[in-house]
């Protein structure tokens, strides 16, 4: 155990979205916050054997400057959020 709180987000639509993460009875998220994001140009976007990492998940870090803080999700995406509270 990490003592991390682990975030799934999805977004399904064409649209990049903004999403605020707020924890309810936390003092604060210990910045950086650590986001795997799976995403790609186009719902119909496929691995090949042509193009075997045309979708494939990358590392992010974002700062969280409290106990709460904005993220753009990209379109057609799965971002998990990783971060310790206070």
């Amino acid at each position: 155990q990490t003592g991390e709180t682990i975030l799934a987000v999805t977004n399904p639509g064409g649209d990049r979205v903004s999403a605020q993460i707020k924890l309810a009875g936390a003092k604060g998220i210990a910045s950086p916050v650590k986001a795997t994001v799976l995403a790609s140009g186009s719902a119909d976007d496929e691995n090949s054997f042509d193009q075997p990492q045309k979708v494939s998940p990358h590392e992010e870090t974002i700062p969280a400057p409290g106990a709460a803080f904005e993220h753009p999700f990209p379109p057609w995406s799965l971002t998990i959020l990783r971060f310790k509270t206070n």
